[in-house]
Order: C-alpha cells, then structure tokens, then sequence
C-alpha cells in the first residue's frame, strides 16, 4: 500500500521465506533474514536502521531506496540493479555483489571491503563523511514549516530530530536544485503529496516534477 509507514520482520528458519516487490514504504529498523527477494522490485523504500541477513536479491531493482545505518550480512545482490539509492553509515559484511550495478548513487560513511564484485562508477558520489551546507534565510524559514509535518517527522527526510536537518538530503537536492525551486517546492507541499516522500529519490522525483509542471505552464 503506498504511503504505509510500518515495520517488517521476516524471518525464516525453514528455507527462505517469499519477500514480495514494495513501494513507497517506510520500514524503519525491519528485520529480514533467510529470505529471498530474487527478481523484485523495491521502489521508495525506507530501510533506515534495518537488518538483512543471509537473504538473496539476484536481479532485484532497487529504485530511490534508503539505507541509512542499515546492515548487511552474508546477502547476495548478484545482477542487482540500484538506482538513485542512499547509502549512510552502512556496514556490510560477506556480501556478493556480483554482476550488480549501482549508478546514480550516494555512499556515505560506509566501508565496502566486504562487498565481493562491487564496482563503483562515475555516476556514483562517495563521501567520507556526513556533509554540512549553509542554508538561505528563506529556504530555511520553508523547512521549519514543514517540521511538524507528521509523514515528514517520520521518514526524516528533511528533519533528522527536532532541531537537526538532513544536511546529506539537502546537500544532494542543492547540487541540481536552485535554493528557491526547493524552497517553491516545499511552500506547496500538503500531507496528500508528502505521505510518498519516504525517501531522498521520493523527494528528489517530486521535485523533478514540480519543477517541469513549472517550466510548462
């Protein structure tokens, strides 16, 4: 169901357990091990703080997802696809990416030693660490309005706590976005339109269509 903010925990012990295609969901601090996701497609999803383990996802497409503190262990993305994905303060141990492909990517504070047959390309921004923007008087004054936004509080895609942005979303949206086409964007927003923003590429997408409905008319 779009727009669903939950938790899932799927959890086999007999085999791997069936994990379904998901879009625009929030599963914040899910858990999911010894499952198999082979050939599904996950488009706005919200992994924030979850756990995957000893779980498959060959040829699996990862569209506009988020893994922020999200851990891997011993999983398999052989011939996966990511695409426009965030990866903060991730950690992955034993994991076979082979054949994957990941292209218009964000890597942040995450160490990929134990990624087997992972190759990063051009299209793909790595930081060593958190990023820090100044932000204009007027952009600024958009976003605290939009700090009570209860989907917004939730995803926290644009308030990591009460008074912390999301410096790394805000940075990414700037290196395309003028300050005030964001600023424009969020002055429109209402709680139907911000209930699919549960990850960077959901806000990034929204965005991309505001602008050219602008440009348009």
């Amino acid at each position: 169901m779009e727009g669903k903010i939950d938790r899932l925990y799927v959890i086999s012990h007999a085999g791997k357990r069936r994990l379904k295609s998901l879009r625009f969901r929030y599963l914040s601090k899910s858990i999911i091990a010894n499952c198999k996701g082979d050939e599904n497609s996950f488009e706005y999803v919200n992994f924030r703080g979850a756990h995957f383990s000893r779980s498959s996802f060959k040829g699996s497409v990862f569209k506009g997802c988020d893994f922020w503190g999200t851990t891997f262990k011993k999983c398999k993305f052989n011939n996966a696809v990511f695409e426009d994905c965030v990866f903060q303060g991730c950690k992955f141990k034993n994991c076979d990416f082979s054949g994957a492909q990941i292209q218009y990517s964000c890597i942040v504070n995450t160490n990929t030693e134990e990624c087997r047959d992972l190759h990063l390309h051009d299209s793909i921004l790595v930081l060593k660490k958190y990023p820090d923007v100044d932000i204009q008087e007027s952009l600024l004054i958009s976003l605290e309005r939009q700090k009570k936004n209860l989907y917004l509080r939730k995803t926290k895609v644009l308030w990591i706590s009460e008074k912390r942005l999301n410096y790394l979303n805000l940075f990414l949206l700037l290196r395309k976005y003028s300050p005030d086409q964001i600023e424009d964007y969020l002055n429109q927003m209402n709680n139907c339109k911000a209930r699919k923003l549960t990850t960077f590429g959901s806000l990034k997408y929204g965005l991309h269509r505001y602008v050219k409905s602008s440009i348009i008319t």
